[in-house]
């Protein structure tokens, strides 16, 4: 194998999964830190936001647990869309009305 592709290769690995985690920091959502490709965060209802995540064509592991979701890291675009779809889910929720 190919030494500098792999070191290349993690290196962009956990500098995406740095700025995901200081993402989820900032914008408090608790999360279980990783030293691998994916991330464990819980979100309270992971079927909503899974089915959210796979109407915007993006996939993540919600049938794990009830309140959390594995989001595996990709593409740096990819990871900017599920960030932004994380913050935009969560406030739709805090504007439904109980019924």
């Amino acid at each position: 194998m190919d030494q500098d592709y792999l070191q290349k290769t993690v290196a962009k690995v956990q500098a995406e999964r740095n700025k995901f985690e200081d993402f989820l920091r900032e914008n408090q959502f608790e999360f279980y830190p990783s030293q691998t490709n994916f991330l464990w965060v819980q979100v309270g209802d992971a079927k909503r936001y899974g089915q959210s995540f796979l109407k915007e064509g993006l996939q993540i592991s919600q049938r794990l647990s009830p309140s959390c979701v594995r989001i595996t890291l990709g593409q740096p675009a990819d990871n900017e869309r599920m960030r932004q779809l994380l913050v935009k889910i969560r406030e739709e929720n805090k504007e439904e009305k109980p019924v």
